[in-house]
């Protein structure tokens, strides 16, 4: 293939399948074997200094915005992903994630699980979603939604403003409704 793309063949996308012969001794012992935490599960993908649309797997990925106004969905597994220059959409969807928006207005939702999402440069919004979520603002004028959970803002610049969902407990008390 390499010898087909000297001569200026483009290659747009692909498909790549490896498969890798592996025995695991226990010693006699019951053992389970999560393929998400083995070392290196996920992906890498890297995009351009364009706008680019970019999908993660359901491992723990990696995934670099670089330039232009990227939209980067993590998908499953407990991803890195950092969005680069232009004002980028991040999601990490489902997964324990880090989000990092880097440069311009940047839109992160951390979505399902406990994630970390750090502002960058500029007037950022950070949407930290279910789960117990940490949210960093940094430069420009932040916004902080820290949605469902127990949730930790950090305010490392003076220009972040945060908002969490107001959450109404019911308690019973003598079979009537309480609300705080």
């Amino acid at each position: 293939m390499s010898e087909n793309l000297r001569k200026g063949m483009s290659l747009l996308s692909a498909t790549i399948l490896v498969t890798a012969g592996l025995t695991l001794s226990t010693a006699g012992a019951a053992a389970a074997i999560d393929p998400c935490e083995s070392p290196g599960s996920g992906i890498i993908v890297e995009g351009t200094s364009g706008d680019d649309v970019l999908n993660g797997s359901a491992r723990d990925d990696v995934i670099r915005g670089y330039g232009g106004d990227d939209v980067i969905h993590g998908l499953g597994g407990n991803d890195v992903i950092v969005g680069g220059a232009g004002a980028d959409t991040l999601y990490g969807d489902d997964g324990c994630d880090e989000l990092h928006g880097v440069k311009d207005a940047d839109t992160m939702d951390g979505g399902a699980d406990n994630d970390v999402l750090f502002g960058g440069e500029d007037d950022d919004t950070l949407y930290g979603g279910s789960g117990d979520d940490t949210l960093h603002g940094e430069d420009g004028i932040d916004i902080g939604h820290g949605g469902t959970g127990s949730n930790n803002c950090n305010v490392d610049y003076p220009h972040v403003y945060w908002r969490f969902d107001i959450v109404q407990y019911v308690f019973w008390c003598a079979s009537h409704p309480v609300l705080f």
